[in-house]
């Protein structure tokens, strides 16, 4: 994606998330308009827009998965975001 903005917002914390921790291969990326659009535009995807699509999964073969994850999700969730579990 080359102009996308990319902030990792997450990665590290398992004492907020199980799935985070210390070599997890897990990042949470925040959810900007130029990401959401690659993502969404990308095979697997819904559809090239700048729009967040809430619960579901893009797979880029050889990268990882991409989980939007909406704000509340979680208890700890706060903000929509892309969790990503990198292959």
């Amino acid at each position: 994606c080359g102009n996308c903005d990319i902030v990792i917002t997450g990665g590290s914390e398992a004492w907020l998330h199980e799935t985070h921790g210390p070599n997890k291969r897990i990042v949470d990326i925040r959810a900007t308009p130029s990401l959401n659009t690659y993502l969404n535009g990308l095979p697997g995807g819904p559809s090239p827009s700048a729009n967040f699509p809430s619960g579901q999964t893009i797979n880029i073969e050889g990268v990882g998965r991409f989980y939007a994850e909406p704000s509340g999700s979680t208890g700890n969730t706060t903000a929509k975001h892309w969790h990503v579990t990198i292959y």
